[in-house]
């Protein structure tokens, strides 16, 4: 995983790997640092079939913005029920099988925040998926406290290798296969 900034050490990028799937848990997702844009890749380990994305950022359209007064306590004027974090209103999401060229896969000029949920038309293929927000809903830091990605791992071709006879040796790696169906969720940490 890999992010463009990190607006404070208690939210780093892997934070949004850890199956958080609620908007509204203040603080406990990923915070970008200070302008647009602002992007965060997430690496599937191998090349993967995707088949949908969810983005759960820490808030919503319908959460009071905390704006500082100009002059005096931080804490005048508030209700204590602001949130601290913005989502993202424009941004794309996109795939790459080389962390090079990338592939977009979803993208916006209106996000409202909260969970969205991406399916692409169809199977994407890809082994990392980046998030690039282009403009954020308010001037505080972007918040997101859940980037899942949903889909098959592809199996990858192995020329048999020779064992003592020189017959081929099964190869126990080419032997697992993931069925269509299977829906299978990936994160850095494998879990």
């Amino acid at each position: 995983m890999s992010v463009s900034s990190t607006a404070y050490a208690p939210t780093p990028g892997s934070f949004v790997v850890d199956r958080l799937t609620s908007p509204g848990v203040r603080g406990s997702g990923w915070r970008a640092g200070a302008g647009d844009p602002q992007w965060i890749s997430i690496d599937l380990q191998a090349a993967c079939e995707v088949t949908s994305v969810r983005l759960t950022f820490e808030g919503d359209a319908s959460d009071p913005v905390f704006t500082p007064p100009t002059t005096g306590n931080p804490a005048d004027g508030t209700t204590g029920k602001e949130i601290q974090s913005s989502y993202s209103v424009e941004y794309v999401v996109e795939a790459s099988t080389d962390h090079t060229s990338w592939t977009s896969v979803h993208r916006t000029t209106a996000g409202t925040g909260g969970v969205v949920n991406i399916q692409p038309p169809r199977p994407v293929t890809a082994r990392w998926i980046r998030l690039t927000s282009n403009r954020r809903s308010n001037p505080n830091p972007l918040g997101l406290n859940g980037f899942e990605v949903y889909g098959t791992a592809l199996a990858t071709a192995r020329r048999p290798r020779a064992g003592p006879t020189g017959a081929p040796t099964p190869d126990p790696r080419r032997s697992w296969r993931s069925p269509r169906t299977a829906r299978s969720r990936w994160s850095p940490a494998g879990g």
